[in-house]
């Protein structure tokens, strides 16, 4: 179930929001990396991440709030949740 709801999420990405997940989640390579392949600045970077990290985060059920940097204390109770699930 895990793996759909991750499949589901990033097919509801844009373009842009895929390719910064697959480059910084998946590969874990350097912001720079993201900015060049993207062709965008540090600032136009921020509201791809941000829109990135909202999306994954409706489809799990945690909630983040606007100027927030981390998500509720929920957060590790919920992925928890999520992954133990029948």
């Amino acid at each position: 179930k895990l793996k759909e709801d991750i499949e589901f999420a990033y097919s509801r990405m844009t373009k842009s929001e895929q390719i910064y997940w697959d480059i910084r989640v998946i590969s874990q390579a350097s912001q720079s990396t993201i900015m060049n392949a993207l062709k965008v600045s540090r600032t136009g970077l921020i509201p791809i991440r941000d829109s990135c990290i909202i999306k994954f985060a409706m489809i799990f059920g945690i909630a983040v709030l606007k100027g927030q940097t981390k998500p509720e204390n929920v957060f590790n109770s919920r992925i928890n949740e999520i992954v133990n699930r029948d």
